[in-house]
């Protein structure tokens, strides 16, 4: 027996009946060739990093199934056939990797954007700041601008009419 995994891409509408048939027809390809389905896992929707169709958003399924050695080739050709044309439109993407003979049950399913909690909203982009925002990230802090008020008595600053101004120590303005 060889393993496989095939992760897929879904649509973000993709309905629970839909994955469900996808299930059921993946699992009559397998028994057609002694196959076997270890794994069928729905991860959930996700944030992709580019658009792919039109959509922002996608829905991940993972799949790991074992099949006897000499019909692997054919299975495969079965499944691309089945994800890339029989559902074309459901299915943006997938991939089918080789495990080898050696299977782990055990893997590492990232969290997604059902499983993360509700804090007013979900945002996982940074959010762009307004020029009020990037203007004041901007602006140096007063202890980067004034020295040390131990070693100044007074800082002379003018203003556009060309009148000084003196600021004491403790920050009172003269004339």
């Amino acid at each position: 027996m060889v393993y496989y995994e095939s992760l897929l891409l879904l649509q973000p509408a993709a309905s629970q009946e839909f994955i469900q048939s996808l299930k059921e027809k993946i699992l009559e390809t397998l028994d057609s060739f002694d196959g076997e389905l270890k794994i069928f896992d729905k991860w959930g929707k996700y944030l992709l990093a580019y658009k792919i169709a039109k959509h922002s958003y996608g829905v991940y399924v993972l799949v790991r199934f074992g099949i006897p050695e000499k019909n692997r080739a054919e299975v495969v050709a079965k499944l691309k056939t089945i994800f890339g044309v029989r559902f074309h439109e459901e299915v943006l993407r997938f991939v089918i990797v080789l495990l080898g003979k050696n299977f782990k049950e055990n893997y590492c399913r990232p969290d997604s954007l059902e499983d993360a909690p509700r804090h007013g909203g979900i945002s996982t982009r940074p959010q762009k700041k307004n020029q009020d925002e990037q203007f004041s990230d901007q602006l140096l802090s007063e202890s980067e601008l004034l020295p040390d008020s131990s070693s100044v008595d007074s800082i002379d600053l003018a203003d556009e009419s060309n009148e000084k101004y003196i600021i004491d120590s403790e920050g009172e303005i003269e004339a």
